[in-house]
C-alpha cells in the first residue's frame, strides 16, 4: 500500500511551496472496458469498449436496448487500469464528475462507496488501496443502465419528451494525488465595490494535529499570466477564509469576460480557480436584471442537452470541446448574451467556455413533473434535495458565467422552495434563485413564465383575424407560470421580475415538417394546405420573429429566450414535441430563414410592427404602432425605411422614412399611417434600419381582401370545434 510519514514541519510553509505545487492530476478518460449484468453482482466478461466521457450507446460493439429498460440488464460496470506513479502524493482521491444513474466504485477489488446522485461530483479517498509505485491498479465503476434501478428520492432528469435514459460516465473520471492537508474547494466571493474578493477555503486532512495551517493565495490575470495580488493567512481547522484585494480591477461582462486565476497552497497541495469580477441580480423595482449594478436585458436561448443525448445525430459532439465553442459562439453570433441549461447540467468544460466567451448562465437542476402538483414525487422531500444542490452548487459556485441557480423546470410543488431556502447561504455571492412554476422565495428572486401563445390552438382554430391577432393585438403580461399555476392567496400575479425564457410554441422539424405535438397547430392554422418543407421553415421563422419581437419591445420581462438552440428533433413517429434550430448538427447550420428571422428579433436594437390582422379590406387608411428598444447603454439615431411591397408581383407599393431617436436602454413608439392598396393580393410592410454597419429588418404579411369580418365569421364557425387531442397534451 502506498503510505508516506506526514512532515509536521510542513505546517510552516514559505512561498517557495507555489514553485512546486504538490497536486498532480491523472486522468482516466478514454477507452474503458465495459460489461453489462442483469444482477447486482460483478460481472463476468468484458465485451465491449465505450469511451469515457460519453454513454453506453457509443460502445463497440453496439450495445442492443441501451437507454431503455431491458430484461438483458439492470448494471453496466466499466473497468480501467492504471499504473501508480512513481511520486504518488501521499493522498489519492478518484474524482468521478458525473455519472448515470447511480454510481458504485471498487480499486483493486475494495469496495469504496457508492454515488447514487446522477448529476453532481463525488470524490473516494483510495489512499490506501493503491498499490505500490509502477504497480497496477483496477479501476471497476458500476452504474444502472436505467433510471428505474433508483430509490425513488433521487433525481433521475424526468423528462415527458425523452425515449431513452442513456446510462453512462458522461463527464471526466480522474485520480488527485496530493500531500495532506489537501484543499477540498474554495469559493470566491467578488465584491466589485471595492475591487476585493473573499475567499472561503475547506481543508481535508488525514491525521494532523490540532494546529493552524499556514497558507498562501496569488491571483493572476488568467490570460496574461500576470500576477496582480498576494498574500498570507492561516487555516484555523477545517474551514477558513481571507480577503483579497485586486488592484486597478476589470470587471466580468459578456462584452468583456476578463478572468482572473486563484492559486491557494499548502505545502501540500495547491488549488486552482477560475473566476470574474462580477455581480448578478434582478431588481424588484424595475424587473429588470443588473449586471455589476447596471441594467442588462438578457436575451438569447435554452440547452436541452440530455434531449440531444438521444438525438441520432449526436455522436461524440457533446464531449467535442472544439464543437461545444462553436456552439456557443452560435449563441454570441446571434446577440444573445444568456442562456439556461434546461433540464441537464452540462459537463464541466461547457462552463468553462461559457465563463471565457462571456455568457450568462441559467443552469436548472434536473427535475420536471409538470404543472400539477399531483404528479410530483412524494419522495423528493425538501430534506433530500438539499444534499443534491448542496453538491451542485459547490462545483459551479466559481463560474462567473453561472449567474442564476434554477431549482427545477415547470413543476408546482413546495419542496424545491424549502430546500432553496435551506441551501441559498452557502453561495456567499447570493445569487438569485428559479423555481419553475412554483412560488419565488424572495422579491428578487425571479418568476417562470412559458407564455405559449400558439399553444391556444392545439385544440381549436384561430378566429377571423388569425391566431396571433387574438393574442397579441393587446399587451399582455407573460403567463403559463406560478401566478396562474400556484397563485398567491391575495389572487394578484406575483410582483416579481419575470423570465420569459420559452416561448411561441411552433417547433418544426429539421427536415420541414410538424413535430407531433405541433401538427395539431399546424392543421388548425393552415387547414387543407399541402405545406412542403420550404412552407414550414418560412412560416416558422416568420411567427417566430414576429411573437420574440413582441416581447421583447413590450419589455414586460427581464428574459426573452427562445425554445431552444440544441434539443433533440423527432417528428411525428416516434412522437416529438419540440425542435432545435439546425440542418447540419455537425457544422452547425441553421435551418432556412431562421437565422435571419433570430438576429433581426434579438437584435438589441429592436422594432415591432404592432398590427395583427391577416387581412384588410382595400383603399381603407389603417393606422400602423411601431415600437422600438435600446438595449444598448449608448443612444441609437437613424432613419427607418418603410415599405409596402406586393409579394405577388415584388413590386414595391409605397415607401416613406421617419427618424427616430432612442435613449440608451430606452424606448420609442411612433405610429405611421398606411392607405392600403386596392388591388386584391398578398403584401408585406418592411421596416428597415440600420446600426452601425448592420442592416435591420422586420416584416409584417397580411393579405388584401374584400371580404367582411362578418362574412369571415360566418366562414369560421365551425372552426370553433376542437380536433382530438391526447390527454396528456
Amino acid at each position: 500500500m502506498l503510505r508516506r510519514p506526514l512532515i509536521l514541519a510542513c505546517l510552516l510553509i514559505s512561498l517557495s511551496c507555489f514553485a512546486n505545487p504538490q497536486r498532480t492530476v491523472l486522468t482516466l478518460d478514454g477507452d474503458w472496458q465495459v460489461a453489462e449484468s442483469l444482477e447486482a453482482g460483478k460481472p463476468g466478461e468484458f465485451i465491449y469498449t465505450t469511451p469515457v466521457p460519453g454513454l453506453v450507446d457509443m460502445s463497440m460493439p453496439e450495445v442492443e436496448s441501451a437507454g431503455v429498460e431491458s430484461p438483458l440488464r439492470n448494471y453496466f460496470w466499466y473497468r480501467k487500469f492504471f499504473k501508480t506513479p512513481k511520486n504518488a502524493e501521499e493522498l489519492a482521491l478518484l474524482k468521478v464528475y458525473k455519472a448515470k444513474y447511480g454510481l458504485k466504485a471498487w480499486i483493486n477489488g475494495t469496495e469504496l462507496g457508492e454515488h447514487l446522485y446522477n448529476f453532481t461530483a463525488v470524490t473516494f479517498d483510495i489512499s490506501d488501496r493503491l498499490k505500490a509505485a509502477g504497480e497496477v491498479n483496477e479501476i471497476l465503476l458500476r452504474v444502472g443502465a436505467h433510471p428505474g434501478i433508483l430509490p425513488d428520492h433521487i433525481v433521475i432528469g424526468n423528462d415527458f419528451e425523452k425515449i431513452k435514459y442513456l446510462p453512462g460516465l458522461y463527464d471526466t473520471v480522474e485520480i488527485i494525488f496530493s500531500g495532506t492537508p489537501y484543499i477540498e474547494n474554495c469559493q470566491v466571493v467578488p465584491r466589485i465595490d471595492d475591487g476585493s474578493i473573499e475567499v472561503l477555503t475547506w481543508l481535508k486532512a488525514r491525521g494532523l494535529p490540532e494546529a493552524d495551517v499556514e497558507m498562501h493565495y496569488r491571483i493572476f490575470e488568467d490570460t496574461s499570466g500576470k500576477l496582480v495580488a498576494k498574500g498570507d493567512f492561516s487555516s484555523k481547522g477545517i474551514e477558513s477564509g481571507f480577503t483579497a484585494k485586486i488592484p486597478d480591477v476589470q470587471l466580468w461582462s459578456p462584452d468583456d469576460p476578463f478572468l482572473y486565476r486563484l492559486e491557494v497552497s499548502t505545502c501540500s497541495d495547491a488549488f486552482t480557480t477560475r473566476f470574474g469580477m462580477r455581480e448578478f441580480r434582478f431588481n424588484a423595482e424595475t424587473g429588470f436584471a443588473e449586471l455589476n449594478g447596471k441594467t442588462i436585458f438578457l436575451r438569447g436561448t435554452n440547452i436541452c442537452l440530455y434531449r440531444f443525448f438521444e438525438d441520432d445525430l449526436r455522436g461524440d459532439l457533446p464531449w467535442d470541446r472544439e464543437w461545444a465553442k462553436a456552439l456557443l459562439q452560435r449563441i454570441k453570433d446571434m446577440h444573445w448574451n444568456s442562456f439556461r441549461f434546461t433540464i441537464c447540467l452540462a459537463p464541466e468544460f461547457w462552463y468553462d467556455l461559457c465563463d471565457e466567451m462571456g455568457l450568462l448562465v441559467q443552469d436548472e437542476y434536473p427535475i420536471w413533473y409538470g404543472a400539477e402538483a399531483e404528479t410530483y414525487p412524494d419522495a423528493l422531500t425538501a430534506e433530500v434535495l438539499v444534499q443534491e444542490y448542496g453538491e451542485w452548487m459547490k462545483e459551479r459556485w466559481n463560474h462567473a458565467s453561472v449567474v442564476v441557480w434554477d431549482a427545477q423546470n415547470e413543476s408546482v410543488t413546495e419542496e424545491t422552495g424549502k430546500a432553496i431556502r435551506m441551501v441559498r447561504e452557502l453561495d456567499k455571492s447570493d445569487r438569485p434563485w428559479d423555481n419553475g412554476y412554483s412560488p419565488p422565495d424572495r422579491p428578487t428572486d425571479p418568476i417562470e413564465s412559458h407564455p405559449y401563445v400558439l399553444q391556444n390552438f392545439l385544440g381549436r382554430k384561430p378566429g377571423p383575424q388569425g391566431p396571433l391577432f387574438e393574442y397579441l393585438s393587446e399587451e399582455r403580461r407573460p403567463d403559463n407560470g406560478p401566478s396562474e399555476l400556484f397563485p398567491q392567496e391575495s389572487g394578484e400575479p406575483y410582483p416579481n421580475p419575470i423570465q420569459n425564457n420559452e416561448n411561441v410554441f411552433f417547433w418544426i422539424t429539421r427536415d420541414g415538417g410538424p413535430t407531433g405535438l405541433t401538427q395539431y397547430i399546424f392543421k388548425n392554422l393552415y387547414p387543407d394546405q399541402d405545406l412542403t418543407p420550404d412552407d414550414y421553415h418560412r412560416i416558422y421563422s416568420y411567427t417566430f420573429n414576429r411573437i420574440i419581437s413582441y416581447w421583447r419591445v413590450y419589455r414586460s420581462s427581464a428574459t426573452v429566450q427562445e425554445f431552444c438552440i440544441l434539443g433533440y428533433s423527432r417528428g411525428i413517429d416516434p412522437e416529438g414535441f419540440t425542435s432545435d434550430n439546425f440542418i447540419d448538427m455537425e457544422n452547425l447550420v441553421f435551418r432556412p430563414y431562421y437565422k435571419d428571422a433570430a438576429y433581426n428579433a434579438f437584435y438589441p436594437v429592436g422594432l415591432l410592427i404592432n398590427r395583427w390582422e391577416e387581412w384588410f379590406n382595400p383603399g381603407v387608411e389603417v393606422k400602423i404602432p411601431v415600437k422600438m428598444i435600446n438595449d444598448l447603454e449608448e443612444p441609437w439615431k437613424g432613419t427607418v425605411g418603410i415599405k409596402l411591397i406586393s409579394r405577388d408581383s415584388g413590386k414595391t407599393v409605397l415607401s416613406f422614412e421617419k427618424s427616430v431617436t432612442i435613449n440608451g436602454l430606452g424606448t420609442s413608439d411612433f405610429e405611421v399611417s398606411v392607405k392600403m392598396p386596392d388591388a386584391l393580393g398578398d403584401y408585406s410592410l418592411v421596416a428597415e434600419y440600420a446600426h452601425g454597419k448592420e442592416m435591420l429588418q422586420h416584416g409584417y404579411e397580411f393579405s388584401i381582401s374584400n371580404q367582411s369580418v362578418e362574412d369571415a365569421e360566418s366562414n369560421n364557425d365551425e372552426n370553433r370545434q376542437f380536433l382530438h387531442v391526447r390527454d396528456e397534451i
